[in-house]
């Protein structure tokens, strides 16, 4: 017994699987973490050609979901929603966007239906990367939000600014100058891989 659905969602990793399949990691604009089986992905470009799977973008899906939990969904179809193209004119940028994904891939969890607000600020901050000009700040906003989404950051003063202010307006943040900001960075990821390494999580 299977099923067909549709999702929107966020490609967050492409696997090789065998010669010509991937295993592709997705979030779904429902919040569900899922993994799909995309058959002859490599060789097919009719169905998915032209880098569709490829992380941080923003798709279509179309699977065909099985009954038993042991066999893994089947990936049908996808079409791009949106590529972010402005990401790919920087190494910088790109290496930036696949953090994000990084980041959502490690915190959500693969069934879990509950993951809205990180589709959320996953979509919002690919958006608002396109055009950000200080990429440091942009991290350091991008890992306060997520740490304080995951209710395990204990806010100082220095935060508020970077938590009142949502990533899709990441642009407005960058008129207040934070003058710490390359210690804030340091900070923040020493607070990250503590969080993203405690084996609650899902690699």
């Amino acid at each position: 017994m299977s099923n067909n659905r549709k999702a929107k969602a966020l490609i967050l990793r492409a696997t090789k699987y065998g010669e010509a399949d991937l295993i592709v990691q997705v979030l779904t604009s429902e919040g569900e973490k899922l993994s799909l089986l995309a058959r002859s992905a490599l060789k097919s470009k009719k169905r998915f050609g032209g880098g569709v799977l490829e992380p941080t973008h923003y798709v279509q899906l179309q699977f065909r979901q099985n009954s038993s939990r042991e066999r893994m969904s089947t990936l049908e179809d996808a079409q791009i929603i949106d590529a972010f193209p402005s990401l790919r004119l920087s190494y910088d940028r790109v290496e930036a966007a696949l953090f994000v994904v990084q980041c959502l891939a490690r915190a959500s969890q693969e069934g879990d239906s509950l993951s809205v607000d990180l589709f959320n600020l996953g979509g919002h901050s690919l958006k608002s990367l396109e055009s950000v000009q200080d990429l440091t700040s942009f991290k350091i906003h991008f890992c306060l939000k997520l740490l304080f989404q995951q209710g395990v950051l204990e806010t100082e003063s220095w935060m508020k600014t970077y938590l009142q202010t949502s990533m899709a307006h990441h642009s407005n943040l960058e008129k207040n100058e934070d003058l710490q900001k390359d210690l804030h960075w340091i900070w923040v990821q020493s607070r990250l891989k503590e969080y993203l390494s405690t084996g609650n999580l899902s690699n």
